[in-house]
């Protein structure tokens, strides 16, 4: 059975539209730069008063979106003018 393991966590987004978190996992035997999963979260407000939680997506993404380069693996930083999902 393959083991994969968390190796990077993106949170991107700003206070005005809220934010999402990207969990990467990659295998346990290969380098952590080239990822087998991408979990997504988005942020969702529980209540009036403001409190928020993270609410596990459906969403599919593509590791372009994420900056994947597929010959040096995942990009170090990330741009403002990132594509759009």
């Amino acid at each position: 059975m393959t083991r994969l393991n968390l190796v990077k966590t993106l949170q991107l987004g700003n206070e005005e539209n809220g934010f999402i978190r990207y969990e990467i996992f990659s295998k346990d035997a290969e380098h952590y730069d080239y990822p087998q999963k991408i979990v997504v979260y988005h942020e969702k407000e529980l209540n009036n008063s403001g409190d928020k939680c993270w609410v596990k997506s459906s969403d599919k993404i593509s590791l372009e979106h994420l900056g994947f380069q597929h010959n040096s693996g995942l990009q170090r930083t990330v741009a403002i003018n990132m594509p759009p999902i």
